[in-house]
């Protein structure tokens, strides 16, 4: 018997932005500097810790790269 997962799929993808349009959540997030990705990530709950975001800054991850 063979399993089969369910890929994830996060609640929301889009988001409405000023002038009443939509955007995909990645869409939004590739625009994230460093800075502002670290801000958003630490929103969430996603069990990071201080090492991840000190990574995520030193190798200057933003949200294109992400």
């Amino acid at each position: 018997m063979s399993e089969t997962s369910t890929p994830y799929t996060p609640a929301s993808t889009s988001t409405t932005v000023p002038g009443n349009e939509t955007v995909s959540l990645a869409d939004e997030i590739k625009k994230y500097d460093t800075t502002k990705l670290i801000e958003y990530l630490q929103g969430q709950s996603l069990n990071l810790v201080k090492d991840d975001f000190d990574i995520i800054k030193n190798e200057r991850v933003n949200g294109r790269l992400l």
